[in-house]
């Protein structure tokens, strides 16, 4: 999956999920979540995102960090440093850490293919 744009970082295909697509700029705003709600970006890099089906409401705090709070099916995950917004721990999967800048390289996810981000604002990942 390939990161798009500026900052928005628009993906275009998830294994488990169905085509999900980003609007706009720095909000980075989604639309199609197979399991999800529709659920939208608000404000700046913050990325605030409303609802979530499976999970609590979700609200980003602050602005780069963009940092989250309650995910019902997941522990609770805490944003850290700041443009790349590193999270800590998600029930479901495995531990995903944040590197480097805009980017927000992650490394593992348990329901996904290894997804690596390279460089950039828009945080590329390649499988």
């Amino acid at each position: 999956m390939e990161g798009y744009g500026g900052h928005g970082g628009m993906w275009r295909t998830w294994r488990d999920m169905e085509d999900m697509e980003g609007c706009g700029g720095d909000g980075g705003v989604w639309r199609t979540w197979r399991d999800v709600e529709d659920m939208e970006g608000y404000g700046g890099h913050g990325r605030m995102w409303r609802t979530w089906r499976d999970m609590e409401d979700m609200k980003g705090c602050g602005v780069h960090g963009g940092m989250w709070k309650t995910w019902r099916d997941m522990e609770d995950m805490e944003g850290y440093g700041g443009h790349e917004g590193m999270w800590r721990t998600w029930r479901d999967m495995e531990d995903k850490e944040g590197y480097g800048g805009h980017g927000g390289i992650w490394r593992t996810w348990r329901d996904m293919e290894d997804m690596e981000g390279c460089g950039g604002h828009e945080g590329m990942w390649r499988t």
